[in-house]
């Protein structure tokens, strides 16, 4: 599996160790569809929709007050996280 969000190289693929099992590799570049209107309003609303009716809950990993926004945000790039992490004024 391979992310860019890590900003660390990607792991050489081996062709010949992907045909054991039968393995697939497969990509794609969201940026590609933010840019076209009929590509995202429909996957929005249904976002919306599951959000709304509770079918698709975020997972919340951590709360961090605002005044910690530093520590939050090298929490982040150590790749401690996980789930969502968000910052909470009233903290």
């Amino acid at each position: 599996v391979y992310g860019s969000a890590s900003r660390t190289p990607a792991t050489p693929i081996i062709p010949t160790a992907l045909l054991a099992g039968t393995k697939t590799v497969a990509g794609f570049w969201l940026g590609n569809c933010f840019g076209k209107k009929e590509l995202v309003n429909d996957i929005i609303l249904e976002l919306f929709a599951l959000i709304k009716s509770g079918d698709l809950t975020p997972v919340i990993g951590q709360v961090f007050p605002l005044s910690q926004a530093p520590a939050c945000h090298r929490a982040i790039l150590a790749r401690q996280t996980m789930g969502k992490v968000t910052l909470n004024p009233d903290l």
